[in-house]
């Protein structure tokens, strides 16, 4: 059986996954370790990766995609 999840609870667990994640996240890897028991479509995924990189716009840290995967990194401008 498949629970749901709340948009604010969905943008809430990638973002913690992604944070103590200790390599990127394929959307393939998220769907399929914290995401599986929930009705998370990756479509819904997609929207709510998305909406996390426009949250972490302005700020001092961003999420980017990778060979590898999602992850959140220092913005170039800063790593100095």
């Amino acid at each position: 059986m498949s629970l749901k999840i709340s948009d604010e609870q969905l943008l809430q667990l990638i973002e913690a996954s992604l944070f103590a994640s200790e390599k990127p996240l394929t959307k393939a890897e998220l769907l399929d370790s914290v995401l599986v028991d929930l009705k998370v479509s990756r479509t819904r995924l997609d929207k709510t990766i998305k909406q996390l990189q426009s949250d972490y716009s302005g700020r001092g840290v961003q999420l980017v995609e990778t060979a590898s995967g999602w992850r959140f990194q220092t913005r170039p401008e800063l790593s100095s």
